[in-house]
């Protein structure tokens, strides 16, 4: 099984530096895909860049992560959200350009307006969704690393997108991650087979694989 670990939602200073000590200490390489918000303060901007410094990607998830962009009724959302992000982000992201639309977890025509698609296709980006939502951020917590296990049996190659209330992964950046990392998987590096709209980046990713 080929696992893909993508952190949404940051960064925020005392989970993001945890959850890049734990993808260090396990060799593992990942996709973080940040708020533009977050990573115009100096102190987001540093976390992204020690995430670069480390080998991972830095994609796109829009400005403020309000309103999904197929939903919003913001005449200027493209800008506002998308390209706003991208001038923060700047030679932090990865050159192959990824972005991730917000949505809360779910699938379908309420991610992208048509203005959206048409300017991210113009701007040749990668669309990169999940299919692996273990729902980190839903009452009660525990339990989410087991439901993301569980879920990954049944799909292959396995995305598993992790979120946040203000943190890329929602207090359980330390002990449960670590727990993820070494009880319910192995790991070695490989390229990963991400689930994407266009073409995809040719650099090579660490997963998790069983």
């Amino acid at each position: 099984m080929r696992i893909t670990l993508s952190f949404d939602n940051g960064p925020i200073p005392g989970s993001t530096e945890r959850i890049l000590d734990v993808l260090k200490a396990r060799g593992l390489r990942a996709s973080f895909f940040a708020l533009g918000k977050l990573a115009a303060v100096p102190e987001g901007r540093r976390l992204l860049q020690r995430a670069k410094d480390e080998g991972h990607w830095i994609g796109n998830h829009t400005m403020n992560h309000g309103t999904p962009l197929g939903e919003t009724g913001d005449p200027e959302h493209v800008e506002h959200e998308i390209v706003a992000a991208e001038r923060v982000l700047g030679g932090l992201a990865l050159p192959e350009r990824l972005f991730r639309p917000n949505g809360g977890g779910r699938l379908g025509e309420h991610l992208l307006s048509d203005a959206a698609r048409t300017w991210l296709i113009a701007h040749k980006y990668t669309v990169v969704t999940w299919n692996n939502v273990p729902g980190d951020w839903i009452e009660p917590r525990r339990g989410w690393v087991e439901r993301a296990s569980l879920l990954a049996r049944c799909s292959r190659p396995c995305r598993i997108a992790v979120g946040a209330r203000c943190a890329w992964l929602r207090v359980v950046a330390g002990r449960r991650v670590s727990a993820m990392l070494s009880g319910s998987f192995s790991t070695s590096r490989a390229r990963a087979r991400f689930s994407m709209r266009r073409r995809k980046p040719r650099s090579s990713r660490a997963v998790i694989r069983r």
